[in-house]
């Protein structure tokens, strides 16, 4: 049994205007959607049907509910693929289709839809590229397309979407090159971006310009060349993740100005030059992972000041000398990563290190580092 809402809507010429929406997400509905098109459902303005056990295709006749403001069928067994006409939907303002095993590609007419505001389309197997009609979507705020087995460019068009909030569309097969103009989408909060084999430089242009953003995140690709001191731009910023790259240069001295960040993760890179001693003042910093790069000298003694860190990974770089020790802190217990290490440690010390109480993990493994540490037994 289905379950009609009519809702009634007061406008102020005092007329009251019904809408009908069909809500059942998680209820263990199985079967088709042929039934979705009827006479008694053509004023249906919101059809929630995520997380049941609904097969088979997508009725291309839903194309039909003009008044269809709202359309989430994630998370089922559905099959096929979307809809072209769905394109006469133009009323949608959601289209939220995650989670099932739709083929056949992203149909260009979804460009089409001037008023859609979130397009979720996830966990699909859908392949083909991305249609660069998609960048006509004007009040588009999110775009989730992650693990589509996309194969396809990033068109220099979806930097006309300047009301996008979230561009997820990690793990697929997106190559080629970052457009420099997604760096008019001023209103960025997270860029996805990780698990593809997109190459090129990250555009210095996008933390000039998109100085909202909160994650960024491209590990696991092959971008190329320096994080642009020009990301101290992004005061907002909390968790930048350029690990698995080919990324050069050193780390931009200006992090130590971002106070919101809370994650840097640059590991397997090939950064080169020393860890700059303003990296103490980005103090909400919890995590910080610059393993298996070639970075040199001597560890800063503002490490000290990091007190919220829980993981901290210096391994397989080329540091240097005695582990900092600024002052006589009473000493917490640390784990010390196993492994082969060029280091020695042994001891009780006034480590920096030693004084970052919330410390859960901690590895100086393949450096050249020496000095004392204060290891709790059984580790």
């Amino acid at each position: 049994a289905l379950e009609l809402l009519t809702q009634p809507q007061l406008h102020t010429s005092s007329t009251i205007e019904c809408r009908l929406v069909l809500s059942l997400p998680n209820a263990g509905l199985n079967g088709t959607l042929d039934y979705l098109y009827s006479a008694a459902l053509r004023n249906l303005t919101k059809i929630k049907l995520n997380k049941n056990i609904l097969a088979g295709a997508i009725p291309a006749n839903i194309s039909m509910l003009l008044t269809l403001a709202f359309l989430d069928l994630g998370s089922n067994s559905l099959v096929g693929s979307i809809p072209r006409s769905f394109s006469r939907l133009q009323n949608l303002k959601a289209l939220r289709l995650s989670a099932n095993n739709l083929t056949g590609g992203i149909p260009e007419e979804l460009g089409m839809i001037s008023g859609l505001g979130n397009l979720v389309l996830y966990g699909n197997p859908l392949g083909g590229s991305i249609p660069a009609s998609l960048g006509q979507l004007q009040l588009l705020h999110m775009l989730h397309i992650q693990n589509a087995s996309l194969v396809s460019t990033l068109p220099p068009e979806l930097g006309n979407l300047t009301s996008l909030k979230y561009m997820i569309l990690s793990q697929n097969q997106l190559y080629g090159s970052l457009p420099p103009s997604f760096a008019r989408i001023q209103t960025l909060l997270f860029f996805h971006m990780h698990g593809n084999n997109i190459n090129g430089s990250i555009p210095s242009e996008m933390f000039t310009n998109c100085t909202k953003l909160e994650r960024f995140i491209v590990y696991g690709n092959l971008l190329t060349g320096s994080i642009s001191s020009h990301i101290i731009k992004c005061k907002e910023l909390e968790f930048f993740d350029g690990s698995g790259n080919l990324l050069t240069g050193s780390i931009p001295r200006e992090i130590g100005s971002m106070r919101n960040l809370q994650a840097l993760f640059l590991w397997e890179n090939h950064l080169t030059g020393i860890m700059p001693s303003d990296i103490g003042n980005a103090t909400s910093l919890k995590f910080l992972d610059v393993s298996s790069n070639h970075l040199e000298g001597e560890l800063p003694r503002t490490i000290s000041l990091l007190v919220n860190l829980v993981a901290l990974s210096l391994s397989g770089n080329k540091f240097t000398g005695t582990i900092p020790n600024p002052d006589s802190k009473q000493l917490p217990v640390v784990k010390i990563a196993n492994g082969k290490d060029n280091g020695s440690f042994s001891g009780e010390s006034r480590s920096a290190i030693c004084g970052l109480t919330l410390l859960q993990l901690l590895d100086l493994s393949n450096n050249e580092l020496f000095g004392d540490f204060l290891v709790a037994s059984g580790i």
